[in-house]
C-alpha cells in the first residue's frame, strides 16, 4: 500500500495527469526519500511528507509548533514538476518567505536524480 514506510507520511490529493501507475513510481521514489528522511520512532518530533497534486509533488517537513507540541507546522521543502509537453521534471526550491524559484539544475525524466539533488542539499536551499 501507498506511503506505509515507517515514518514516512504519504497524503495523495491526486488531481490531473496523474495516472495510478504514475502514483506508485512516484511513491517509490519520494515516498522512499521521505522514509530517510524521517527518523524511526521520532514521528511525533519530525516528519518529511509529500503531496501530489495537479503536475507536482511537493516534500514538506511537519514538526511540533514550539509553543504548543500537539498542532505540527508544515513548510515546503521542495517541489518537483512535471512538463507534460516534454516529459521531463524540473524542481523548485522556496525560500523562507515561502518563494518559489527554480533550482539551477537541468530538467530531466528522471524524478530519481533530482530527488538525489535535493537529497545532498549541496547549497542549503532545502533544508538549510
Amino acid at each position: 500500500m501507498l506511503g506505509e514506510g515507517a515514518g514516512a507520511v504519504t497524503r495523495l490529493l491526486v488531481s490531473g495527469f496523474v495516472p495510478k501507475y504514475t502514483v506508485r513510481a512516484i511513491d517509490a521514489i519520494v515516498g522512499n526519500f521521505c522514509h530517510r528522511r524521517s527518523p524511526a520512532g521520532d514521528a511525533d518530533v519530525y516528519l518529511a511528507v509529500y503531496e501530489i497534486a495537479g503536475h507536482g509533488v511537493t516534500v514538506f517537513e511537519e514538526q511540533p509548533d514550539w509553543s504548543d507540541l500537539s498542532i505540527f507546522r508544515r513548510c515546503p521543502v521542495a517541489t518537483f514538476v512535471f512538463v507534460r509537453p516534454r516529459d521531463e521534471w524540473t524542481l523548485w526550491w522556496m525560500d523562507n518567505e515561502l518563494g518559489c524559484f527554480q533550482y539551477p539544475v537541468a530538467a530531466t525524466d528522471d524524478l530519481g536524480s533530482l530527488v538525489a539533488v535535493v537529497e545532498e542539499d549541496e547549497h542549503g536551499a532545502f533544508f538549510g
